[in-house]
């Protein structure tokens, strides 16, 4: 289940890159030049989902743990300073959890060491899994995130002049949080920033110009308001005598839980795969809890058997009904992401009807959805049995 979870996860970051990849052409001083780097921002890096790791960890609990993080360790592979000069970068972390409480390992290929303290920050800022109780066998359980610039989300410097701008834009998103507040319990709206500069004198700051266009709602234009002169701002590099273009500020926020429809189609998938992957990590707290229970019932049965006066029948007759309860908790979360995953179906599924490029979308969405449809069925077959179990304790 764990691994089904990591892969779920990822999916998303494979999906779009047929639609993420470029935008305007500039303005004036080149029509040739394409704006690239117009690249959506989650703004769970922001305000990121709060987080409460059952107790104690064990392996699916830990899984859990690995995917709701995924919107920032993601994030850490967009800047091209946190990887290589390879096209493709594989992300491991190993989470380690024992008595002395909870250890983070990063490796990875095309990694560079910027990179490598970024997902480790990520951990860092997170709430850790409590360290387990005295003498209990510490638990392992090892991430993988697989980034490619050609697919996944990703800013690349050096295209051209107007898109090296475009990505420091991207790339100053993380660090201007305090703009987005209006947005953090909210539904984020794309906004459109004319932007442009003329080469400086020797010596010069590139002086920016930024016009956001106006917008109706009154959070968007406070977001523009803010993000005007930290735009304005940037160490923008201009040899062109004029460069402008237009950029597009699209959003994701995974943490909301609910879609964004007045995204870009594209951008709409991305925030369904984003609250389906926050919803997966929430299924695998409740596995790795409905384990944890089982596990109790099942040492205090063994118990029973060594000894039938050493446990009461009630004793296991609660502990077998609070198994019962981790079963129900279990299969309500999977019925969750299940409702999730139909959503995505449809949604991906229409895009499909206009445009091929979403086949492959379309069909790893119809195996999310039907590997969510046999673990539920598969939970509420357990609960059947489970309850089965507890009368006869009664006898």
């Amino acid at each position: 289940m764990s691994r089904r979870l990591v892969s779920l996860a990822c999916m998303g970051a494979l999906s779009f890159a047929c639609a993420t990849g470029s935008g305007a052409s500039a303005g004036p001083k080149a029509e040739q030049q394409r704006v690239k780097n117009i690249v959506p921002f989650d703004l769970a890096n922001c305000f990121p989902p709060k987080l409460e790791l059952p107790r104690p960890a064990n392996e699916a609990i830990l899984a859990g743990f690995w995917v709701a993080a995924q919107p920032q360790v993601q994030e850490c592979v967009v800047d091209p300073g946190n990887r290589g000069a390879d096209k493709a970068t594989r992300v491991n972390v190993t989470l380690t959890v024992s008595e002395n409480g909870q250890d983070v390992k990063v490796a990875g290929t095309n990694l560079s060491a910027a990179g490598k303290s970024c997902v480790e920050n990520v951990f860092k800022q997170l709430p850790p899994a409590a360290p387990l109780p005295k003498g209990k066998k510490p638990v392992l359980f090892t991430g993988e995130l697989q980034h490619n610039v050609d697919q996944s989300l990703a800013v690349e410097m050096g295209v051209n002049e107007v898109s090296d701008m475009a990505g420091l834009i991207r790339l100053s998103e993380k660090s201007a949080c305090e703009c987005f507040a209006g947005w953090q319990s909210a539904a984020p709206h794309p906004l459109k920033a004319k932007v442009s500069a003329k080469k400086p004198a020797a010596n010069q700051k590139v002086a920016a110009e930024v016009v956001f266009e106006p917008s109706a709602d009154p959070a968007s234009q406070a977001v523009a308001q803010c993000l005007t002169p930290k735009v304005a701002a940037l160490p923008f590099t201009v040899k062109s005598e004029q460069v402008a273009f237009t950029y597009q500020f699209t959003f994701t926020h995974s943490g909301l839980g609910a879609p964004l429809t007045e995204m870009p189609p594209n951008v709409q998938v991305m925030q369904l795969d984003g609250i389906r992957g926050q919803s997966a990590a929430q299924t695998a707290f409740k596995l790795g809890q409905r384990a944890n229970s089982a596990m109790t019932y099942d040492t205090l049965v063994r118990k029973f058997k060594a000894n039938s006066r050493s446990v009461t029948v009630k004793e296991l007759k609660d502990k077998c009904h609070g198994m019962l309860k981790s079963d129900e908790d279990y299969a309500q979360a999977l019925q969750s992401q299940l409702a999730m995953e139909q959503q995505t179906v449809s949604t991906v599924g229409q895009l499909k009807t206009t445009d091929a490029r979403w086949t492959d979308t379309d069909a790893a969405s119809q195996k999310a959805l039907a590997d969510t449809q046999k673990e539920l069925a598969s939970a509420k077959s357990a609960r059947v049995n489970d309850e089965k179990a507890c009368p006869r304790l009664g006898d």
